[in-house]
């Protein structure tokens, strides 16, 4: 399952300005609040934490980065491109909080059928192998039964004797 980060345009929380535009604001605002949305935290089971973009040092793979529109201007293009080559899908338009919700919901949704797909296949192989195995192990030999007077007898409990 893929970890979701929000891209903020700061170095940290205390230094993220929100004197930019209205419009500004908003997309930090939800990219902020769909991280938390209850169907997005069920499915990635994971409370998803920031990443500062001023001096970005984090280099996740195989995430779902929010990039609002005040990020987008302030991040390093050779991190954005390392960051694609660790598989990694940058969701930019943060402007609707519903759309943008219904896109990682989506990205999400289509992650968990191909990790189905995938399970599937390897537990079909897997089935393929051992009936493999199966077919090709050798039939254990049928143990001969001892005559009467070649088993001990007694008390089978009983402490042997010196």
């Amino acid at each position: 399952m893929r970890q979701i980060y929000v891209i903020l345009p700061s170095q940290g929380m205390d230094s993220l300005s929100l004197a930019g535009s209205d419009e500004d604001c908003r997309e930090l605002l939800s990219a902020w609040t769909c991280v938390y949305h209850p169907d997005i935290l069920r499915q990635t089971r994971k409370i998803n934490t920031p990443i500062y973009g001023l001096y970005v040092y984090d280099e996740p793979e195989n995430a779902i980065l929010l990039t609002p529109k005040p990020t987008q201007e302030i991040l390093d293009w050779s991190w954005i491109e390392r960051a694609e080559n660790r598989n990694c899908v940058f969701v930019k338009n943060c402007a609707d909080l519903t759309a943008l919700t219904a896109e990682v919901l989506e990205i999400l949704k289509h992650d968990a059928e191909l990790d189905a797909e995938a399970a599937a296949k390897n537990a079909e192989e897997e089935a393929e192998t051992a009936e493999g195995e199966t077919a090709s192990e050798p039939e254990p030999a049928e143990e001969t039964a001892k005559p009467a007077a070649a088993l001990p007898s007694g008390d089978p409990c009983a402490k042997p004797s010196k």
